[in-house]
């Protein structure tokens, strides 16, 4: 995803709302419910709005989305048909594994603050190696 992409306003709406400030975990998924009743359109909302985090250079928020997609992959990933969805499974835990190892290093180096634009390059999504 890039400026030029046109993604970035597509999921600049509402779903992508800062979890963080959310009293609730239930309405962590209510809005994305909303929007679709299938699990892996759930997982695909999440994985979008973490994706836009990473774009504002906020990796804490883009882990704790892609948490939420990880979480949800179990129930999502026997409905994943590859003719329907551009995604597989292992591309959800590939990535999710970047975010977590990310934030590891970030912490053991002491880093903090925005990404800078390098790292939120090395971020975004990749589709993970296929096996043969």
């Amino acid at each position: 995803m890039d400026e030029k992409s046109g993604i970035r306003e597509a999921i600049a709406f509402d779903s992508c709302r800062d979890l963080r400030k959310e009293e609730n975990s239930l309405g962590w998924s209510v809005t994305t419910a909303a929007a679709t009743d299938c699990a892996p359109g759930q997982m695909s909302t999440f994985i979008m709005c973490s994706q836009l985090a990473l774009l504002r250079g906020d990796l804490e928020a883009a882990l704790l989305y892609s948490d939420i997609a990880n979480y949800m992959l179990p129930f999502a990933a026997s409905c994943m048909d590859v003719v329907q969805w551009t995604i597989r499974p292992e591309d959800v835990s590939e990535n999710h594994r970047v975010l977590v190892l990310a934030a590891a290093e970030r912490e053991e180096n002491g880093m903090s603050g925005p990404l800078r634009p390098e790292e939120i390059h090395s971020l975004l999504w990749r589709f993970a190696a296929v096996e043969s």
